[in-house]
């Protein structure tokens, strides 16, 4: 199935939710999370592209209030050097809910998307060699159940860290 028809649906959501997170102040307002990793040319600039910041909720991951908040704390706890260990296990424990909520091939697209955004929060946290890894176990997985779309852009992605 191709990630564009899936992505028609969620357009507003996403647009939604990126814009309500980039508007909070996680108390770090000097750091701002990239909305992609891409550089925008002619033809993105006139249409929106699918970006990395898009594929968790693409792909079936969805944050709740709380886990939003702590996907904040815990960058800011990466960004200041602190101990992450308990807010990534409460992290990923409250993810697993979420993501044990879908069934089949859903499950295992929510998978992909829970990684990619532990992925963006590495990321977030200045931790890029973490970031690399995640994305590599998340395009593994995208090239088994043959999501040509979102192995291209996880491709991308990975070249340019």
């Amino acid at each position: 199935m191709e990630v564009e028809s899936i992505l028609n649906p969620f357009r507003k959501t996403i647009r939604h939710n990126r814009k309500y997170f980039l508007e909070q102040d996680h108390g770090h307002a000097e750091h701002t999370p990239p909305a992609t990793f891409e550089t925008p040319d002619s033809e993105t600039a006139k249409t929106p592209e699918l970006g990395i910041g898009d594929l968790p909720e693409v792909l079936g991951y969805q944050e709740t209030e709380e886990i939003a908040q702590l996907r904040g704390q815990l960058v800011e706890a990466m960004l200041h050097g602190a101990d992450t260990k308990d807010l990534a296990n409460q992290y990923q424990l409250l993810a697993e809910v979420v993501v044990n909520q879908r069934r089949g091939n859903d499950f295992i697209r929510a998978q992909i998307g829970l990684t990619v955004q532990m992925a963006l929060i590495r990321h977030d946290g200045g931790r890029i060699e973490a970031c690399v890894e995640d994305l590599e176990n998340a395009l593994e997985y995208a090239e088994n159940l043959g999501l040509h779309d979102v192995v291209a852009l996880l491709d991308r992605v990975i070249g340019q860290l």
